[in-house]
């Protein structure tokens, strides 16, 4: 799995994920978002290049969401992906996870 990160320049970061997110990945994954949020950054996560996704990958990302939920973060998943989707639907992650199609749209500010 490869993680790059993008600092914007208006503020946030942009996480790129590409590969398979299972098991040691998802938990490299883990701490990446858990250091972005916890230095208090809005944050994105592209998973359009995510191949594959587990459970523990899944957990990640609820994670990463409930996370910014508490600290009051924006944190949005973008990129269309059916298996990050499914995973999710089936963890009843759709509820804490704000999706959106591509990284532009879930830039835009709200109510754009």
């Amino acid at each position: 799995m490869r993680i790059e990160q993008e600092r914007l320049a208006r503020g946030g970061v942009v996480i790129r994920t590409a590969g398979v997110v299972a098991v040691a990945a998802a938990q490299r994954l883990r701490a990446t978002l858990t250091e972005v949020l916890g230095g208090g950054e809005p944050c994105v996560l592209d998973v359009s290049q995510v191949l594959a996704i587990d459970t523990i990958g899944a957990a990640a990302i609820i994670g990463a969401a409930r996370q910014a939920r508490q600290a009051g973060l924006p944190f949005v998943v973008a990129g269309e992906n059916e298996e990050v989707d499914a995973l999710l639907w089936l963890a009843n992650g759709q509820s804490v996870v704000a999706r959106r199609a591509d990284v532009a749209t879930a830039l835009e500010p709200p109510g754009s």
